[in-house]
């Protein structure tokens, strides 16, 4: 019995693997795009509005479209409201100026908010370096919008944490976290 339950064991797994062919395996999913489909004057527009629509993709707690926390709060001009000190804890931190025992969940998402901004409008400039003039005849003012996109966002984290890494279009990815926040 033992025996014939191995044999067909065996017979299964080598139909199974012989059916997997690199065809099955090898596919490109619905809904996503490659590289080069990106490098068109269209998709490129596409990329310079999410960068645009960043601008204004962000929560009350998350706000970098408006200082309200950062700005407001800290200089006790806006109260931060609520039922009580521990509703929304974190600001009313800002509130008191205890900035030693805040919890700094929500500055290290207001950072990543922030940079993916910044990444948005990197990435438009660095497709939009590889199609030519001829191409694309909106390159020199959509290149320019993307540039002040990324100049907002970098203004933005300069107002919140005075010294801030400058990431260009032209650092590659992997020298990102190589990038002094004091140059």
């Amino acid at each position: 019995m033992k025996r014939i339950i191995t044999v067909l064991t065996l017979i299964i797994v080598s139909l199974i693997f012989s059916l997997c062919g690199k065809d099955f395996l090898e596919y490109t999913p619905k809904g996503t795009i490659s590289g080069e489909q990106l490098n068109t004057p269209e998709r490129l527009d596409g990329m310079v509005t999410a960068a645009y629509a960043y601008l204004g993709a962000d929560m009350w707690n998350l706000a970098h479209s408006h200082m309200w926390v950062y700005g407001g709060v800290r200089a006790e001009d806006e109260f931060k409201g609520g039922g009580s000190v521990t509703d929304q804890f974190q600001y009313h931190q800002f509130e008191v100026f205890s900035l030693i025992t805040v919890d700094q969940s929500r500055i290290n998402q207001l950072w990543e908010a922030i940079y993916n901004g910044v990444a948005r409008a990197n990435e438009a400039l660095r497709r939009m370096e590889e199609v030519s003039d001829t191409e694309y005849p909106e390159k020199a003012e959509r290149m320019a919008e993307a540039r002040f996109i990324r100049g907002h966002f970098h203004f933005v984290a300069k107002r919140i944490w005075k010294y801030i890494p400058y990431i260009d279009h032209t650092i590659p990815e992997a020298e990102i976290k190589l990038v002094d926040n004091r140059q």
